[in-house]
């Protein structure tokens, strides 16, 4: 054997999505029975994708259903994934992105009189925003309160836990602090907890920062655009989570539960492509183009003073600071919730306005759902007031339509796999989950028969990397086996084998992501939240929330275990426990390990 150390061999994940490409291609064609219907082919073959990127797609919503799903998925295949070499490189996206939220900004701040017939929806929708709101209650809105779970000024993603958050310098703007520090005399934990942290004796004052900018930071969206967001000071995202709460509350007595809006948006847009009833419209820079101007004629005065106090109105982008003409902004704790509130008594005064008696009026932050009798309105009302539709994703009279995550064309679900991620070496492990996810991801959009070399090729793929394929009950993760109803009994392939063990149970093998822990030495604050959490029913639950978000305690044995642990009552020796929560900064371990289920679903 050689003196070097073995390496173990890395896959290239562009290799995957070329080659999955292409298979899919030969899959549809031999499907549709025609040879000309990958005119694109060569740019993949040759790996040109920059070209490729450039191509003008030949989706069209006036073609039989089944070669509409099949174009819209080799078209959209990629949109969600970025290769080494791709149309544009990193600092070009986020160069793209700057000038674009900047354009906003410049547009918005350009100030134009608004018609006498928008003024007139503005003073109706006014009425029903006061309407659903009702009265700026302050103590409801202290009791809903939380500390966001996600990276704030001061503390980045990957250190984003509750207890770091509390231990250092807490950022916020002068007014923020000020309001936070009379806040912590009314609770007397949350202060006890801070100043331990911060190791301070109590009575001290906490360690505070003044921050009067947010920096601008763009997170991965498409292979063409990155996401504008703006993490907010700890005590602004404290304050403005319980503002957006709040207005989440109130958006329940007008049937608009956030909750259950998206699965609600899904099913209509099935029913709405096949009568063309009503319209599903998107819009451009939605939450980035509602400014101070247009706030005040659309919130009872006790609403405007409380959300714009959450707001710090300064942006610093790379090197430099703007003023922020924008209201709100993605990252601050109320934008989503009042963003259809918002949109929501818009186009419901439109509809009242016209005397329109039927149809649905549906918003889920920018996804709008209407009667097609008001988009002309809707256009040009929008258009009044600095609002600007996005046409690629509004659909009047096509036999289509898109939200919330669904596409539907003539009542058919056509929604394409779409892997999301960017170019990486990945290990064979690693390299299984991926081809896990990509064969579950088509599974739920293609039958096996109509994807059947697609398929081989995929299993094939994954016996370059293990001995064994797991299968696994439909509701475990996409990257943990392939995903079956009901297990393969096929001994032409080397599945782990799944069989009954005691009591019925059914026993199966499947790749874990087993997170690293990160030791919590102050279990104060998750105290806290835990007691916060059970006086105001919540559940924590967003709908941008992913479980890597979640700052759940758990408690470990600590080994080595110590010999001079023991109880003070009977002197036997005890088990020592760590606090812990999944550390965000390292990678999960990915283990193949077996159990056991009573039902397989």
């Amino acid at each position: 054997m050689s003196s070097k150390s073995y390496q173990k061999p890395l896959y290239d994940s562009d290799v995957l999505m070329r080659n999955l490409w292409l298979n899919l291609a030969q899959d549809l064609k031999s499907n549709l029975g025609t040879r000309d219907f990958c005119p694109h082919e060569d740019y993949i073959k040759s790996n040109r994708i920059a070209a490729y990127r450039t191509l003008v797609s030949d989706v069209s919503y006036w073609v039989p259903k089944y070669l509409f799903k099949a174009r819209y998925q080799l078209d959209s295949l990629f949109k969600r994934y970025r290769f080494k070499e791709d149309l544009y490189t990193q600092q070009e996206l986020h160069e793209i992105t700057c000038t674009k939220f900047l354009a906003t900004q410049l547009r918005i701040a350009t100030k134009k009189p608004i018609p006498y017939r928008s003024e007139l929806v503005l003073r109706r929708a006014r009425l029903i925003v006061k309407g659903v709101l009702g009265k700026f209650d302050a103590e409801k809105h202290l009791t809903l309160c939380k500390f966001g779970k996600r990276a704030a000024v001061g503390v980045t993603a990957k250190l984003s836990y509750l207890d770091n958050k509390l231990s250092g310098p807490i950022t916020g703007s002068r007014d923020h602090i000020r309001w936070f520090k009379s806040y912590l005399q009314g609770d007397k934990i949350l202060l006890d907890t801070i100043n331990s942290g911060q190791n301070q004796e109590q009575g001290c004052e906490p360690i505070f920062c003044e921050c009067d900018e947010l920096r601008l930071t763009n997170v991965p969206k498409s292979f063409k655009s990155l996401r504008s967001i703006m993490p907010n000071t700890i005590v602004g995202s404290f304050y403005t989570y319980g503002l957006g709460k709040y207005i989440q509350e109130c958006l329940k007595s007008i049937n608009l539960n956030v909750s259950h809006l998206q699965q609600r948006h899904r099913d209509l847009v099935h029913v709405y492509s096949k009568d063309l009833s009503h319209v599903t419209a998107d819009l451009s820079s939605a939450s980035d183009s509602f400014t101070w101007e247009l706030l005040c004629k659309m919130l009872p005065r006790d609403w405007l003073n409380a959300l714009n106090f959450g707001r710090i109105t300064k942006v610093k982008i790379d090197d430099d600071t703007y003023r922020l003409e924008s209201f709100m902004t993605m990252g601050i704790g109320f934008t989503f919730q009042l963003q259809t509130l918002l949109f929501y008594s818009l186009i419901q005064a439109v509809k009242q306005l016209t005397g329109c008696k039927k149809g649905r009026v549906s918003v889920y932050g920018d996804d709008l759902i209407y009667p097609k009798e008001l988009h002309g309105y809707i256009k040009a009302v929008f258009t009044d007031i600095g609002f600007i539709l996005n046409t690629d994703k509004t659909f009047v009279h096509e036999s289509f339509r898109e939200s919330c995550g669904s596409d539907s064309y003539c009542g058919i679900d056509v929604r394409p796999f779409q892997p999301e991620g960017q170019h990486q070496m990945l290990s064979g492990r690693q390299y299984e989950m991926l081809v896990f996810k990509t064969i579950n991801g088509l599974m739920l959009r293609w039958a096996k028969e109509e994807i059947g070399i697609t398929y081989k090729w995929l299993l094939s793929e994954l016996l370059r990397v293990t001995d064994v394929i797991c299968q696994v009950p439909p509701s475990y993760p996409d990257y943990s086996g392939i995903r079956t109803s009901s297990p393969s009994k096929d001994f032409l392939l080397p599945w782990f084998e799944v069989h009954h063990g005691h009591h019925g149970t059914w026993c199966f093998a499947y790749l874990h992501l087993r997170p690293r822990d990160r030791a919590v030495l102050s279990q104060g604050a998750f105290y806290w939240e835990s007691m916060r959490a059970a006086n105001t029913n919540d559940d924590d639950t967003f709908y941008w929330d992913k479980a890597s978000d979640s700052c759940i305690l758990r408690w470990i044995t600590l080994l080595p275990k110590p010999k001079n642990y023991r109880s003070n009552l009977t002197g036997q020796r005890l088990r020592k426990l760590q606090a812990v929560v999944s550390d965000k900064e390292r990678q999960p371990v990915v283990l193949r390990q077996e159990t056991s289920i009573h039902s397989w679903i």
